[in-house]
């Protein structure tokens, strides 16, 4: 059996990284995808994925990446339940555990925003 997915997109804000009280790191992200095909109306729909880094991943993308980088991201799909008042609601993850940034947007002395080449955290 296989649960593995790879998504290309771009960062929707700057990662938000969370430090554990034994010290790893957890890096939360959403990622917008967009989808490969038009809809009804000639448009590309977006997909907003939420993506949690740990470990040495959530370093890089809390080091590397920013609000508009393009990445690619492989993974898993994980399905959690989250009980309130006594209600279930169902919603899926990724848990990444690869990360390439594929366009980083840093500024030059001028304030423009330029592409830099591909780069491989890891």
């Amino acid at each position: 059996m296989v649960n593995t997915v790879e998504l290309i997109g771009r960062l929707v804000a700057d990662p938000v990284v969370k430090t554990l009280e034994d010290g790893i790191k957890v890096s939360s992200i959403r990622l917008a995808v967009t989808r490969p095909f038009k809809n009804g109306n000639g448009e590309f729909d977006v997909d907003f994925i939420p993506i949690t880094f740990w470990y040495g991943a959530a370093q890089l993308a809390e080091q590397y990446c920013g609000k508009g980088d393009l990445i690619f991201v492989r993974g898993r799909v994980v399905n959690k339940v989250q009980v309130i008042n006594e209600t279930n609601y169902h919603f899926t993850e990724i848990i990444g555990d690869r990360l390439v940034l594929l366009c980083h947007k840093f500024k030059q002395d001028s304030n423009e925003e330029q592409e830099d080449p591909l780069k491989v955290l890891i």
